[in-house]
């Protein structure tokens, strides 16, 4: 379209409004295509297809036809007015006020949102870094030993000593609500954890002591907050028989376990092993949170401007990842809606620094000339084939061009963050046990390409 005027309008939270005149000429011209191709394809009694004169057509079919020509003359002068102006829309753009009257030019009012930039970079180079540096102790490697005994314990029936906290227990149960049956009131060689989690407290208490074929009753009050609401705040009795009781017994700490866990024969081998990966297990740690911390400080020092759609879009995916993780971690959904304000307030504050960091390692990247070339993504690809993962799953990952190109992005991000490090002054710094926790270090590999950017 030609001699389309616009004027842009900048507002806060990366929104801006275009004010954009259409020539009157410009409309009539897609009017007339319109009526056009009418008179072409119309079917009207008493004419021959081709042969319907323009004031019949106007009659049956005017009001239609001039919303469609402006609505394809709103589509195409905005879509020009934005790249014109240099501006990519996150998502549709908001018409409003559109006006077409007389020999009056189209005007239209046309409101986005940008995606989020940087307004003032701080500096990137030369920061003052410290990296917390942990010595890895006799005491930490006995601790993941410990852990790993206990995730190759067994359990094995004993007959006539009473159950106790660590036990496996295999009951029967039946429930009564005022001495009737209610659906799913039974449960035949069900294991229970003594002391554990999973079942009422109120079956722990009872069954602590018991002996293989005891039987007993156990009354357990449900919370007024049940998910079964016909059982909610009442009382049930639930008769229980002990079938088994089994004791947890912990292998032996010795050449034959070190064998069989590890990749060595003996149980100097373990302990070595065991250190090389605690040893790797901090460095990593230490690494991640030397940039974090670096990464944070560019972030305060630079100015930004954010859509706020975009902010609250993710701060609400960042929502349902932490509700999740609570009710992973046996959170109710009562104590979730208690803390739900809170929770939402530090959500909306990671998601605005996720997005800030996002387009902080995209300016620097911009700023430094960084690319990642494909010969990078090939070499991407064989390392994560190497590490585990199914050839098939990367080529199809990689053969999908959205998420290749996500996986570029990444990558970039991780180049412009490494520059940052590179260029940092570091002083390593000491640090307690109770900065970081010890804990078994895990099989390599298994982990597929990450999806997001």
């Amino acid at each position: 379209m030609e001699n389309v005027k616009v004027t842009v309008e900048t507002k806060e939270n990366c929104v801006r409004a275009l004010d954009v005149e259409v020539p009157h000429d410009e409309v009539t011209k897609e009017l007339d295509k319109l009526f056009d191709e009418a008179k072409r394809m119309a079917e009207v009694p008493g004419f021959r297809p081709g042969r319907v004169p323009r004031r019949v057509l106007e009659k049956r079919f005017g009001k239609q036809l001039r919303k469609q020509a402006i609505d394809s003359a709103v589509a195409q002068s905005c879509d020009e007015a934005l790249k014109s102006h240099g501006l990519s829309a996150l998502h549709e753009p908001d018409i409003q006020d559109v006006k077409f009257e007389g020999t009056d030019p189209l005007k239209y009012r046309a409101v986005i949102e940008i995606s989020p930039r940087v307004l003032e970079l701080g500096e990137y180079k030369g920061l003052t870094l410290e990296r917390p540096v942990r010595e890895v102790r006799d005491r930490d490697i006995d601790q993941v030993l410990e852990n790993t005994r206990a995730a190759h314990a067994v359990y094995v029936p004993r007959d006539a000593k009473p159950a106790s906290d660590g036990d496996l227990l295999v009951i029967d149960y039946e429930g009564l609500l005022d001495g009737k049956p209610f659906q799913g009131n039974k449960g035949e060689s069900v294991t229970l954890l003594l002391g554990g989690r999973g079942f009422f407290k109120e079956f722990h208490e009872s069954l602590r002591g018991l002996i293989p074929e005891s039987e007993t009753d156990v009354t357990v009050k449900f919370p007024e907050d049940h998910d079964r609401r016909d059982l909610a705040g009442q009382e049930i009795v639930f008769h229980v028989k002990v079938k088994e009781v089994k004791e947890r017994v912990l292998p032996a700490l010795d050449d034959a376990f070190a064998k069989e866990v590890g990749s060595g024969d003996t149980l100097d081998d373990l302990r070595k092993q065991v250190r090389e990966q605690l040893v790797a297990a901090d460095k990593r740690r230490a690494e991640s949170a030397l940039k974090d911390a670096a990464l944070r400080m560019v972030v305060e020092k630079s100015k930004f401007e954010l859509p706020k759609t975009a902010v609250d879009h993710i701060a609400e995916d960042v929502f349902r990842e932490r509700v999740n993780e609570l009710h992973a971690a046996g959170i109710s959904d009562t104590v979730v809606s208690e803390r739900e304000e809170e929770l939402r307030k530090r959500c909306a504050e990671e998601a605005e620094f996720m997005l800030k960091a996002a387009c902080v390692e995209q300016e620097i990247a911009t700023k430094e000339g960084l690319i990642v070339a494909d010969e990078e993504i090939e070499q991407a690809k064989a390392e994560l084939k190497e590490s585990g993962i199914k050839g098939e799953t990367v080529d199809e990952y990689f053969n999908a061009p959205d998420l290749r190109e996500r996986y570029r992005w990444r990558m970039l991000r991780r180049k412009a963050l490494d520059l940052v490090i590179e260029a940092a002054r570091i002083k390593d710094v000491p640090v307690s046990d109770e900065d970081v926790s010890v804990q078994a270090p895990r099989e390599q590999g298994g982990a597929a390409p990450e999806t997001g950017q």
